[in-house]
């Protein structure tokens, strides 16, 4: 005989689930967005290290220069 004090817990579809919680995933998209913005966005600059830059082209369009 199963006690009524516990709870069972079922599993949820993705869909059921995702409108269930979506303030949890709301709430993650600030770190992500901070994360992404602070850790990812810095290395594109570095780029300008191995690149010939030309400032009228930019970043992407300057040649490779390697290790000159």
């Amino acid at each position: 005989m199963q006690d009524q004090h516990v709870v069972r817990y079922k599993r949820l579809g993705l869909r059921k689930g995702s409108k269930k919680y979506w303030m949890l995933y709301a709430m993650m998209v600030i770190p992500l967005a901070q994360y992404i913005l602070f850790r990812y966005f810095p290395l594109w600059g570095i780029q300008v290290a191995f690149k010939d830059y030309n400032r009228f082209k930019g970043i992407a369009g300057s040649k490779w220069a390697g290790f000159k």
